[in-house]
């Protein structure tokens, strides 16, 4: 019910709020580029902290019809694929208020961002850019993946990197690629209030809590997925199976201030 998810939102920002404090993140100065991440939808005083592969291309969905950039969900999904909402939502600058600070562009807005299991994301990040997809047989990032695959030792002859040498590249070089950098960094949790703090695996009644609050009109839900997900729960089990624990492990202490202040379990 909405009274339960009500209660579960404020559960998880004082939950946030304690780990941010436990964890002294609270005097961490806000990055300069934070202001690019953070998308706006004037009319119903709502604000988002993109953050790629929870969902951000059907949040960027919700925007725009929000914005009324486009009429219907059919337009939506006539766009031929995720680029073209990201093209579009950058097209309309939807995230860029140059006159006004931070404080002032967030006093009367509800804030919110969107997060889901670490390792889950990960998953998602390595299949999306390193895994070729029905749609694109040539996978986004295989020049990196390459790289990967010449840089961490395992099969040569492989054509795509394992998960282990994706995990074992981001350790080593610390890449801050918005795929795969953590909450933490890209949307400064412990500095920037955030109204509503929504989890991936329960999206829908988050959302619906979520449009009630800044009162948005009843045509407008969260986007309900259209294709099977590769990466189901089985899924990130049958990659992490398969690979070094310690990696593992290591991954889990890097990421580690994403579970704490989110209250994620370790595997």
């Amino acid at each position: 019910t909405a009274d339960e998810t009500a209660e579960i939102m404020e559960l998880r920002r004082e939950s946030l709020i304690d780990n941010c404090a436990k964890y002294s993140l609270c005097s961490i100065p806000l990055e300069p580029d934070l202001n690019t991440k953070l998308i706006t939808v004037r009319k119903y005083n709502m604000m988002y902290c993109d953050i790629a592969k929870v969902a951000s291309t059907n949040w960027k969905k919700v925007v725009l019809m929000m914005n009324k950039y486009v009429k219907t969900w059919k337009d939506l999904e006539s766009l031929s694929h995720a680029a073209s909402v990201h093209d579009l939502a950058a097209a309309y600058k939807l995230r860029y208020e140059p006159d006004l600070s931070l404080m002032e562009r967030t006093k009367n807005y509800t804030t919110f961002l969107a997060v889901r299991h670490p390792m889950e994301r990960l998953v998602s990040a390595y299949e999306d850019k390193f895994l070729p997809t029905n749609r694109s047989p040539v996978p986004e990032m295989w020049q990196l993946g390459d790289e990967i695959i010449k840089t961490f030792p395992g099969n040569l002859s492989a054509k795509y990197p394992t998960f282990e040498q994706f995990l074992r590249y981001l350790l080593k070089t610390n890449d801050k690629n918005p795929h795969w950098d953590s909450y933490v960094d890209l949307c400064h949790p412990c500095n920037m209030h955030y109204d509503v703090i929504i989890h991936l695996d329960s999206i829908s009644e988050d959302s619906r809590y979520l449009f009630s609050v800044v009162n948005a009109p009843p045509s407008i839900s969260f986007p309900k997925s259209t294709k099977k997900n590769r990466n189901t729960v089985m899924n990130v089990q049958s990659h992490v199976s398969q690979t070094d624990a310690t990696v593992i492990k290591k991954i889990e202490d890097r990421y580690n201030l994403d579970y704490k202040l989110f209250e994620f379990e370790k595997l």
